[in-house]
């Protein structure tokens, strides 16, 4: 696949990005916020009701967030490895989580929030 040739200069841009600590710590960010924003989550909420408005925003906002993040790191590491290389992304540093359970985590909520309106 053409993303794959070292050459491609966006492949080498989101390589650059996706391994920067203020990325990750960006993205961590975003997940604390959604993870707020679905703790306030409640059945009672009436559909017309401003609050409702403001979540809705808000995990469209992190859908969009999220698969941006997703397919930087996919352009960057390629499908097989973004599934299955941890040591990739991690160098090996014993202090990061596994990379592939993470990966694969990012992609089921990125593919179940896209599911979600239908």
């Amino acid at each position: 696949m053409f993303t794959h040739d070292l050459s491609f200069r966006f492949r080498l841009k989101c390589q650059a990005l996706t391994e920067q600590a203020w990325f990750d710590f960006i993205i961590l960010v975003f997940i604390a916020s959604n993870c707020i924003t679905l703790a306030m989550e409640r059945p009672n909420i009436p559909p017309w009701s401003t609050e409702r408005k403001i979540l809705d925003i808000c995990n469209n906002i992190f859908t969009v967030v999220f698969s941006i993040e997703m397919f930087m790191k996919v352009i960057n590491l390629g499908e097989m490895q973004y599934k299955e290389d941890p040591d990739l992304i991690t160098f090996n540093r014993p202090s990061q989580p596994d990379s592939s359970t993470e990966n694969t985590l990012t992609s089921n909520r990125v593919g179940t929030s896209w599911m979600g309106p239908w």
